[in-house]
């Protein structure tokens, strides 16, 4: 039986009388950037704290290659998948290294612990934070915060990793190498799942995109085959074109102004 990584069977939430996420069902497979994008309110988010095990549906379920996450106790989880929230914050004065070191908490008490020193220096050289070790948390810019943040999701070294608008507060040059660390950890094996505004580096970055309109996946797949102009200036209510670069052969998806 083929087990996929990761899985939302008919998941179904409501906040009060909002619904929230209604009757999503996709799976994500081993070795792929999924990236969900839609408009604010769509229900992305939601989805993604769903598929972490941060929020409970409603009804449905979520697996993790073949295990519903009830299953699994929160030591399994964080061995299984790590998570980057939209606003991560600090609440103490830690240094850099020592919250980046936190991702390898799931690994206390197993031979995994020998290499917690290289892991935590490889993910904070990986988002270029290495230089700011022995800074407090506290003082670092935005984007400086983020990519900390982000060192800590790699630090944990899981076979799923799950970022929540993990560019937002970066520069260009950081926003394409997240991206690009994205891409390594797929090729590596992983299965990453990434909430993003950007719709060009969404389409660009990634192996498949889902699209979520007011709860619901309206498509999910290839970009180049399951969107359009036309279906994002639906959802979006935003006129929008999507179209082959001529020098490049890439798929560019902008707004039209």
């Amino acid at each position: 039986m083929n087990r996929h990584p990761l899985a939302a069977r008919a998941v179904s939430l409501k906040l009060g009388d909002k619904v929230i996420l209604d009757n999503v069902d996709f799976e994500v497979h081993a070795g792929e950037v999924l990236s969900l994008i839609g408009p604010n309110g769509a229900g992305k988010s939601s989805l993604l704290a769903v598929l972490a095990g941060d929020r409970r549906p409603d009804t449905g379920s979520v697996e993790i290659f073949g295990r519903t996450l009830d299953d699994l106790s929160m030591k399994e989880r964080a061995r299984q998948r790590s998570v980057l929230e939209q606003s991560p914050l600090v609440g103490f004065a830690y240094r850099v290294n020592e919250v980046v070191r936190m991702g390898r908490t799931p690994w206390h008490g197993t031979d995994e612990t020998l290499r917690d020193d290289e892991i935590v220096s490889e993910s904070m050289a990986q988002v270029e934070v290495e230089h700011l070790r022995l800074r407090d948390a506290l003082t670092l810019s935005g984007g400086e915060s983020s990519r900390m943040s982000i060192a800590r999701v790699l630090a944990q070294r899981t076979p799923i990793v799950l970022l929540d608008e993990p560019a937002a507060a970066l520069d260009v040059r950081h926003q394409e190498s997240v991206m690009r660390l994205a891409r390594e950890l797929a090729s590596q094996g992983s299965s990453v799942v990434v909430v993003s505004h950007d719709l060009d580096s969404a389409v660009h970055w990634s192996d498949r995109v889902a699209l979520m309109d007011q709860g619901r996946i309206r498509a999910v797949g290839r970009a180049d085959e399951v969107l359009s102009g036309e279906i994002l200036t639906e959802v979006y209510q935003t006129p929008i074109e999507m179209f082959q670069h001529p020098a490049t052969g890439l798929m560019i998806v902008r707004p039209i102004r």
